[in-house]
């Protein structure tokens, strides 16, 4: 009875908060939606924010996701959960740290059926919901595909080129009952992630006549991990590790082995112009991801549904293309690595949030409870981030915030407005973690205080000359995850149990 009565619900609401939102003026005229928006959450894959041009940089690499922000609301002060794209999308996809939902092994660590997803409280709620995925760390085997009643997976580290396509015609042709139920749609590429040169619509979009290395080394899969602070280690890699779910991972110590080699005078040392190419190439394929993004968007008005889809553009990390001596992401927790672009935009949103920048720090676990606000239900419990819409709306009140992050080489970091501090511990699914994170002394081989604000590059290690607050960092790091790891021992329901309450409505 709740299911079918969702959508009803969903309407009168959507329609009653048009009406709080503009003071009675817009109501629900023609040109408001009359009901629970379309809701499509866009994720582009490794994109750096400042490789964005709305994020400052200077090459002309996002033209439809400008004109898209200038219609939106922008929050640049944003940032994702991890640095690598399963656990990132773990906490974009559910609202909490992926640390709380899995043991933190690398070679395990998968979604489990007992935490209720995005796209299923939303299709409990009367969405129609379909998923089109890149493959690599975010497909089916992963846990990616729970309440999805259309599951698309491209090969894997796929393009936008495969994706949009497939999005574009179930939105428009492939849903079961269009007129009716309001649709939820994940869209996935890896166009902007590594090896940045995916030979779909752009092969040299920037530094067309560069003559050297970068090129060749970006030609093989792999050989941009051999490069470790400007030195290139050909052919160095080592064994892939494989997950027990039978995917192979690269393994996140490899470059940091590399170092040694390279210490003792092994590879290539290259020069400024070769390691700026390597961002010339990642630009490519910010260009590419914007390219496709802008079919989409243009397909959507096409056929009538821009005026009523929420659209949200979000990031799983970034690359650090060598700023701190290494080009993959999940190497490090700093800005470039997982300072990312959020927007939010399409016709759906309020006519008054348009164009506005809020300069709140947010984070990927505001995306689930943000999007679940906009459709009028409620969130999976418990969760771990804010309503975004509430927040734009003035129904929350402006409240200091921190960003708490992990890594997949046992790394932790809390990020505040103004400083980052990282802990560099042991392995994060080990049973001593907490203590050891409590216990460790305050050295810089040990922790990192950054000055992010006066440092954005985050490259100065401040500890030693602002110590107190360091040590008030950690304390705040240790109080944070002391609350994880209590929550995190639930108890596991049977299958019966679960379907129940989903059946129920309650999350």
């Amino acid at each position: 009875m709740l299911s079918r009565l969702a959508p009803l619900i969903c309407r009168y609401t959507w329609c009653a908060f048009a009406v709080g939102l503009s003071g009675g003026g817009l109501g629900c005229s023609e040109t408001e939606p009359l009901g629970p928006p379309n809701i499509v959450l866009i994720s582009v894959d490794g994109l750096r924010l400042d490789r964005t041009g709305f994020g400052g940089n200077e090459r002309d690499t996002t033209p439809n996701l400008d004109a898209f922000a200038r219609d939106a609301v922008w929050f640049p002060n944003a940032f994702s959960q991890a640095n690598e794209s399963l656990f990132s999308h773990a906490a974009i996809f559910t609202g909490r740290y992926p640390t709380e939902l899995a043991r933190a092994d690398y070679l395990k660590y998968y979604l489990q059926e007992e935490h209720v997803l995005l796209p299923e409280a939303l299709q409990a709620a009367g969405y129609e919901t379909a998923g089109f995925f890149g493959g690599g760390h975010v497909k089916k085997v992963f846990g990616f595909d729970q309440g999805l009643d259309r599951y698309y997976e491209s090969g894997d580290f796929g393009s936008f080129f495969s994706t949009v396509p497939q999005a574009a015609a179930w939105i428009q042709d492939g849903r079961e009952e269009p007129e009716e139920k309001p649709f939820f749609v994940f869209l996935h590429g890896y166009d902007c992630h590594r090896p940045y040169r995916h030979g779909t619509v752009f092969q040299h979009a920037f530094e067309a006549d560069y003559d050297g290395p970068m090129c060749s080394i970006i030609d093989d899969r792999n050989e941009t991990e051999n490069i470790v602070n400007g030195v290139w280690v050909p052919g160095a890699r080592g064994s892939p590790l494989v997950h027990e779910n039978g995917v192979r991972i690269l393994d996140p110590e490899g470059p940091w082995r590399l170092m040694d080699r390279v210490s003792a005078g092994e590879g290539v040392r290259l020069s400024s112009t070769d390691l700026q190419h390597l961002k010339a190439h990642y630009d490519t394929g910010v260009l590419t991801a914007d390219t496709y993004l802008g079919f989409f968007f243009e397909h959507l008005h096409r056929i009538g549904l821009w005026e009523t889809t929420l659209i949200f553009v979000v990031s799983d990390h970034g690359e650090d293309l060598q700023d701190h001596g290494m080009t993959n992401h999940r190497a490090f927790l700093y800005d470039s690595t997982t300072r990312v672009p959020m927007l939010i935009g399409g016709g759906a949103l309020p006519k008054s949030w348009r164009g506005k920048t809020h300069d709140a720090l947010v984070d990927a676990v505001d995306l689930t409870p943000t999007i679940t606000a906009f459709a009028e239900i409620g969130a999976p419990q418990p969760q771990r981030g804010r309503s975004l819409r509430d927040l734009l709306n003035g129904e929350e009140e402006e409240r200091e915030k921190s960003v708490f992050q992990s890594g997949v080489r046992g790394q932790l970091s809390m990020r505040t407005k103004t400083h980052r501090l990282v802990y560099q511990g042991t392995d994060l699914a080990g049973p001593n973690y907490l203590s050891l994170l409590q216990s460790a002394v305050l050295t810089p081989q040990t922790f990192a205080l950054y000055h992010s604000a006066v440092d954005p590059g985050e490259t100065t290690n401040i500890l030693d000359q602002d110590y107190e607050r360091a040590d008030a960092m950690r304390s705040d790091l240790v109080q944070w995850y002391t609350g994880l790891s209590t929550s995190s021992a639930e108890r596991t329901l049977d299958a019966g149990q679960r379907k129940m309450l989903r059946d129920a409505g309650y999350w």
